[in-house]
């Protein structure tokens, strides 16, 4: 799998929302390319942040 291919699924495989076989070229892709990992890991942080970020009551 390419960059350009996993970057467009990205959310998606963070989310748990591709099939196996899909899931499974991601993360073997990830583990040889530096890169992508590194988007990988960003995203989750950010995911990471907004759950511990709870509900906000608006104004």
């Amino acid at each position: 799998m390419e960059c350009s291919r996993v970057m467009e699924l990205l959310s998606e495989y963070a989310d748990d929302e591709l099939d196996s076989e899909t899931s499974d070229e991601i993360r073997k892709h990830m583990e040889s390319c530096s890169s992508c990992k590194y988007e990988y890991e960003l995203l989750m942080g950010v995911i990471d942040n907004c759950r511990r970020l709870g509900e906000v009551d608006l104004p």
